[in-house]
């Protein structure tokens, strides 16, 4: 994206994306926190913003809301597709991403994650759906509760309470069934 040169928006459509970009940047650093690291996050969501402005007066802006949405989760999506493909260091990061939180009293979740050792418990999560995993990563590592990512993901909040029960006892199988599904 660096070196090339773009028309400036014109005046009205800079407020028009100014107030699309104030509404929905924090969706989309969080949904971009489901991919990578906090820091990260903020990049891919910024050039996935700055792809947006090019397109805006030409594409995004006779969208409604919704496909406007779709576009940048998409766009985000195969930004760090791209980046995950150029990091060698990615595989490092996957395998220590859970951390137990010992601040707190246990609870099922993390009774269950720290009785399994980490690398087995991802490779039990890498084998659940991509929405599965995403909500897993959601609540269990970025502390999110069920109502917060039932609203980053759109979907209802007893959805997400499901998965992470389908989830919490896929990995409880795995550890009392010595791996069995």
């Amino acid at each position: 994206m660096e070196g090339q040169v773009t028309e400036p928006l014109p005046d009205w459509a800079v407020s028009e994306f100014a107030e699309f970009h104030a509404s929905t940047v924090h969706k989309m650093i969080a949904r971009a926190r489901v991919l990578t690291d906090r820091h990260s996050a903020q990049d891919l969501v910024q050039d996935a913003y700055v792809l947006a402005a090019r397109r805006w007066v030409s594409t995004l802006r006779n969208l409604d809301t919704g496909r406007r949405l779709r576009w940048m989760r998409t766009c985000i999506a195969r930004l760090a597709s791209d980046r995950r493909r150029s990091d060698r260091q990615f595989q490092d990061k996957a395998g220590r991403l859970y951390e137990p939180d010992v601040s707190r009293a246990p609870d099922p979740e993390d009774a269950a994650l720290a009785s399994v050792s980490a690398e087995a418990c991802w490779r039990a999560i890498r084998e659940m759906s991509m929405t599965t995993r995403i909500i897993c990563v959601l609540v269990w590592v970025d502390g999110y509760s069920a109502a917060e990512v039932a609203g980053i993901l759109g979907m209802s909040d007893s959805a997400v309470r499901g998965a992470i029960k389908r989830a919490r006892d896929t990995l409880l199988r795995k550890k009392l069934g010595g791996g069995a599904a």
